[in-house]
């Protein structure tokens, strides 16, 4: 469990692509592994050795889901995908789920 939250937005094809490869270039980026039929990015920070990574995000059509399963807020360490949505999808919302 940790903190949850879902950027909704209509993502296509080229977004979901353009999001795979900004997730996949961020320094924290650890591995990709499929669960239950989707592919779930986990990203560890260098001092992080446990089992759990710091957070994961999984690419959906209606969006991103985000838990991060340390203290930083919803944007930290993913700038980069901040960046996309306010310059690329332009037209999106955040469900916090702790709300």
């Amino acid at each position: 469990m940790g903190m949850e939250y879902k950027v909704k937005a209509d993502l296509d094809k080229k977004a979901i692509n353009d999001l795979t490869t900004i997730i996949k270039e961020n320094k924290l980026f650890h591995k990709s592994i499929f669960f239950n039929g989707e592919e779930q990015f986990e990203f560890r920070k260098g001092e992080n050795i446990g089992s759990m990574p710091n957070f994961i995000i999984l690419i959906q059509t209606d969006g991103i889901y985000i838990n991060k399963h340390d203290s930083t807020t919803l944007w930290q360490d993913i700038e980069d995908l901040k960046l996309y949505f306010d310059n690329q999808v332009k037209l999106y919302s955040i469900l916090d789920y702790q709300e």
